[in-house]
């Protein structure tokens, strides 16, 4: 067999002689070509910020703490550590609303020693302090913003590693010493004037929670790991706990799949709620990645899904408000000084630029991500939090200069709107015009071509308008 291609045709004149010199139909190769132009030309998802950042910490003194633990963000309120203090040192805690167009900065406390997470829901601030050994939850009521009450509850255990506030409840896990003393999660109501703490879970020593919490609404949720000291296996859940009644909370443990032989098919390092949606950060199948679980608290309707796979494991906070997920991937570290080999302006961002990561999450079960933001040269991306559609993120600024070894270095916090376009969230079968309204311009395009028929061996009927 012999053939050799015309180089020279015009698009949809291209020639293959083959067995006989058989000429490629021209209307197949004008279907090619139409799809081709609508493949690469049709929109494609992208959620996105508008492109309006505000910088929200304005005041020439502020140096915002910058990793998501330790600024958060809910509804219209931002709250944050601030290290400003360049006498004493200790951390404060501030706040301002993003409905104000100045940016107003709202001291809530100005002695909140080695705090080193912050939790708000919009009325409440959360936030732990160590002081002359002794550990306390912190929480400051902003209904007068301008006036913040603060109140103290009280921490048995000498550390704290988790901690939620939503809905004007607070939960928190007190680690134990794992021989004698149990671990324990706890709720408090912040409208309880005597802050009395309900026992939500207390861990027996098989019992291993190696993740954060996430508290939504009335659900307390965590994963971990337990092991069957009886039959000698281990397994991995997510459990749920409905604080409805806070004292007395009703916990559903659910398990995790594994493979037939006993192995993890997941395993969650962290993890947020909201809504009908869990995300987590850790592996699935064995691949690092972010994945999310719906209908997380119902195992019989729940289903798993890969939000983003991961080239390596990567240490992140996750935030999520429904229908949205975000995180920051960072991999920059800042240039070091080594005399005259101090790396230039040019050097000191690195090649693997940060990211925001933002995910928008169906009802169906269906995600879709994409990157929102990269680091811009000498900002390096640290956090962010969304809510209500909006996005905070946390940057940091460093600039060495070669010439005089003097460095430069600025913290901020900002802002941004999320946006997406018609055809992101895709089309109702019903929507004729692609418009992303169901309505009577789709109608009358059905009424125009009432009875019109498409089918091949009838003469009656006609060629379609869509290929």
């Amino acid at each position: 067999m012999s053939s050799f291609i015309d180089y020279n045709p015009a698009p949809c004149d291209l020639i293959i002689y083959s067995n006989g010199g058989k000429r490629m139909n021209r209307s197949i190769c004008r279907f090619i070509l139409l799809f081709i132009v609508i493949y690469f030309t049709a929109p494609a998802f992208a959620l996105r910020l508008a492109g309006n950042p505000a910088e929200l910490t304005t005041d020439p003194r502020a140096y915002p703490h910058t990793i998501a633990d330790e600024f958060d963000f809910s509804g219209r309120l931002v709250v944050w550590i601030d290290s400003r203090d360049d006498v004493n040192y200790v951390p404060r805690v501030y706040a301002a609303r993003l409905n104000d167009n100045s940016h107003t900065e709202y001291l809530i406390d100005v002695n909140a020693f080695n705090a080193s997470a912050v939790r708000t829901d919009g009325v409440y601030i959360a936030y732990f302090v160590w002081n002359e050994s002794m550990l306390a939850l912190r929480i400051a009521d902003i209904t007068d913003i301008n006036n913040p009450v603060i109140k103290e509850i009280e921490i048995a255990a000498s550390y704290v590693d988790s901690f939620e506030v939503d809905n004007g409840v607070v939960v928190f896990k007190e680690n134990g010493d794992g021989y004698s003393i149990p671990s324990v999660i706890s709720a408090v109501s912040l409208s309880d004037p005597f802050l009395t703490k309900h026992t939500v879970k207390e861990f027996p020593f098989n019992d291993y929670s190696y993740t954060n919490i996430s508290l939504d609404s009335n659900r307390v949720i965590w994963s971990g790991e337990y092991y069957d000291d009886v039959n000698y296996l281990y397994s991995n859940y997510i459990d749920v706990a409905d604080i409805t009644d806070i004292a007395n909370p009703v916990v559903a443990r659910n398990s995790l799949p594994q493979t037939q032989t006993g192995g993890y098919i997941v395993w969650i390092n962290a993890l947020a709620v909201s809504d009908d949606w869990l995300i987590a950060r850790g592996s699935y199948n064995d691949t690092d990645c972010v994945f999310g679980v719906h209908n997380y608290y119902d195992p019989q309707n729940w289903s798993f899904t890969m939000i983003r796979q991961m080239d390596s494991y990567k240490e992140f906070i996750l935030r999520v408000d429904a229908p949205y997920a975000v995180w920051v991937e960072n991999d920059m570290q800042h240039p070091e000084f080594t005399g005259r080999q101090m790396q230039t302006q040019s050097q000191s961002v690195s090649s693997e630029q940060g990211i925001i990561v933002g995910a928008v999450l169906f009802d169906n079960g269906k995600t879709v991500t994409s990157i929102i933001k990269t680091s811009d040269q000498n900002w390096t991306l640290m956090g962010a939090a969304v809510s209500g559609g909006k996005v905070v993120w946390g940057a940091d600024y460093f600039y060495a200069d070669p010439e005089t070894e003097s460095a430069e270095e600025y913290r901020d916090l900002f802002t941004d709107t999320l946006e997406l376009e018609c055809g992101d969230r895709g089309y109702s079968l019903a929507d004729l015009n692609r418009d992303c309204k169901v309505d009577f311009a789709d109608f009358a395009i059905m009424s125009e071509r009432w009875l019109v028929c498409t089918l091949p061996n009838d003469e009656i009927c006609i060629d379609g308008e869509v290929y």
